[in-house]
């Protein structure tokens, strides 16, 4: 009886586990989705350059996304959000034209940060 209990206890955990990262997941996917549909019309990628940046951007939305679920308030989290777009723009700038990478910091970046504040505060 009570490893009949113990085995429930650890399928519910795992089971709570497994849909909280798959939910975590779909924020990510939808994330980068988003931001790569935005690119692709914007900046006039071409088709290696999309799955590229499709790619860069599904990378360093599972990154912001775990990071957003760690405890601690967001003054705290705020290095490690520059660390994780500048690594992000290192990627991009390997990627995308000088003319697209200035049009992406200037008008897509600062559009991104309020669809991500949007999005975690849901």
């Amino acid at each position: 009886m009570v490893a009949e209990a113990k085995i429930i206890g650890i399928t519910l955990i795992v089971l709570l586990f497994t849909m909280a990262t798959k939910q975590e997941s779909e924020k990510a996917i939808a994330m980068a989705k988003y931001q790569t549909d935005r690119m692709n019309t914007a900046l006039e990628l071409d088709e290696e350059q999309s799955q590229n940046v499709a790619s860069i951007n599904l990378k360093y939305a599972k990154k912001m996304n775990n990071l957003m679920e760690t405890g601690g308030n967001m003054f705290s989290k705020m290095g490690d959000m520059k660390k994780i777009k500048k690594g992000k723009n290192k990627e991009l700038k390997k990627v995308l034209t000088h003319e697209q990478m200035e049009k992406y910091e200037e008008e897509l970046e600062p559009e991104f940060r309020k669809y991500f504040r949007n999005q975690m505060n849901k």
